[in-house]
C-alpha cells in the first residue's frame, strides 16, 4: 500500500523522528526525506521503505475509503489528542500559525501547547473544530488501533496516492 507524502510527514512528526532518524530506520539518505516531505515523486520502493520504518514505530496507515481520504493511527496508548490534532495539521499542510489562526488561537498558545504536549480542554476543542471545518475526519481508538485521522481526498498533493 503507497502512503500520500503527507500522511509520511505527519507520522515522522508524530513519532517525534528527525529527518535524519527516518532516514536511518528506512536505509535512505536524509535528502530522500527532504524531497517526500516536498512532496516530490518518489519510488514506490523508497515511499515502501519510508512506510515500514513508521510502521516498525507504530504508526498504522489506513487506505481510502470510498470519499474517506487516507488515514493514519498513532500508536495505542500513545496517542495523546493534541499528538492526534498536530498530526493531522501536519498532514493537511497548516504551519503552526495558519493552525493557530483557523482555530482562533494565539500561535503563542499553539506554540507552548506543542512544547508542553497538553494542551487546556478549550484549545483543544477549538483545534479540533478548525481541522473538522477543513474537512478533516477525527477517528478514536479501537481494536486494537490507537486514535487518528483521515485527510479529505481533496488535499493530497498527488492523485496518483489516492489510495
Amino acid at each position: 500500500m503507497l502512503v500520500p507524502n503527507e500522511l509520511l510527514r505527519a507520522a515522522r512528526i508524530a513519532a517525534d523522528l528527525s529527518q535524519i532518524e527516518l532516514a536511518a530506520a528506512a536505509g535512505l539518505d536524509k535528502g530522500t526525506v527532504v524531497r517526500s516531505e516536498a512532496n516530490e515523486r518518489m519510488t514506490q520502493a523508497t515511499l515502501a521503505a519510508l512506510r515500514d520504518a513508521l510502521v516498525a514505530c507504530g504508526m498504522t496507515f489506513e487506505p481510502s475509503a470510498g470519499d474517506l481520504g487516507p488515514g493514519l493511527r498513532l500508536p495505542p496508548g500513545n496517542e495523546s489528542e493534541l499528538s492526534v490534532l498536530t498530526a493531522a495539521a501536519d498532514a493537511i499542510g497548516l504551519s503552526v500559525d495558519e493552525t493557530a489562526a483557523a482555530a482562533k488561537l494565539s500561535g503563542r498558545t499553539l506554540v507552548r501547547a506543542r512544547s508542553a504536549g497538553s494542551a487546556s480542554a478549550k484549545t483543544l476543542s477549538a483545534l479540533r473544530a478548525a481541522l473538522e471545518k477543513k474537512g478533516v475526519l477525527f477517528v478514536e481508538a479501537d481494536g486494537g488501533h490507537g486514535a487518528g485521522f483521515r485527510i479529505p481526498l481533496s488535499m493530497l498533493s498527488r492523485d496518483d496516492l489516492r489510495f
